[in-house]
């Protein structure tokens, strides 16, 4: 039996849905694996610490990954962009590499240059910065070589001071390495305080201890931010009200920067970032 000219009508409009929802994932998909990693979007955050001597613009750039899915080149162009906000310090939180068998070029080395030819640079380590060697021991020698031959210091559990302003480093969190009692025992009981960390899921180990800004990264935004669809139950933090951006909790304040690189570069509605931060005396 013929079909019926509405039944026909019915079939093609069916296709016709299909197909169109088909292309529309395709693009969606295609624009979040290749398109917005490469859209970096540059931010401005004033924040006002007690105990600052003056203000000051610090650069913070976290999660660089350098591997399968960033190149040096882009690297190079996060630089670029970076350096366009003329800070007086810059700061550094960790994942520099993607994975161990990517991301330690030896070139690396020139992008950290850049950095601290430009402002004085300290650094942290994240999750991804170190070899497990035996399932044992933590081997992040490669990355700390780069670091050290960019001429940007690491703060390993250690301290520092810049003009007045006290900069902590810690270890990171999921590679058990965070030991505050040693990085604050040499920090300065004077003026403000900025923690780097890679994980702010440390906040709660750290709270104890004097600080009044955390920089940190990890959570690379949660990548994916769909209209209408809550995704943090799926964020790589315990506690996913800090996912992005600037915060004020209980009496400190958390910046949390949603990185460069990620999981495969994949990015929706969460453009990467290059954070400029405007410090001004309370």
């Amino acid at each position: 039996m013929a079909q019926s000219s509405s039944a026909k009508l019915r079939l093609v409009n069916r296709r016709t849905f299909f197909l169109s929802g088909a292309a529309a994932a395709t693009s969606v998909c295609g624009y979040a694996g290749l398109v917005e990693k490469w859209r970096v979007e540059v931010t401005n955050t004033r924040i006002t610490l007690p105990g600052l001597a003056r203000p000051m613009r610090l650069l913070h750039l976290s999660d660089l990954h350098l591997g399968r899915a960033i190149s040096l080149d882009h690297l190079h162009y996060v630089a670029d962009l970076g350096l366009a906000t003329r800070p007086d310090l810059i700061c550094l939180t960790g994942d520099y590499v993607d994975y161990p068998d990517k991301g330690y070029d030896m070139a690396y080395q020139d992008v950290f240059r850049r950095l601290s030819k430009a402002a004085p640079t300290f650094a942290t380590l994240g999750n991804h910065d170190g070899m497990h060697h035996r399932g044992e021991t933590l081997d992040h020698s490669a990355i700390r070589q780069r670091l050290s031959a960019g001429a940007v210091h690491l703060l390993h559990n250690e301290a520092a001071r810049f003009e007045g302003l006290n900069l902590v480093g810690v270890g990171d969190l999921w590679s058990m390495e965070v030991e505050p009692e040693r990085a604050f025992a040499g920090a300065s009981r004077e003026g403000a305080t900025v923690l780097l960390n890679h994980n702010p899921d440390a906040k709660n180990l750290l709270r104890p201890y004097p600080w009044h800004l955390m920089l940190a990264g990890h959570t690379h935004g949660n990548q994916i931010h769909l209209p209408f669809v809550d995704l943090s139950p799926w964020a790589v933090v315990r506690d996913p009200r800090y996912i992005a951006g600037h915060y004020h909790w209980e009496d400190r304040q958390l910046h949390i920067n949603r990185g460069i690189g990620g999981l495969s570069g994949i990015r929706f509605n969460c453009r990467p970032e290059v954070s400029l931060l405007e410090l001004t005396p309370a």
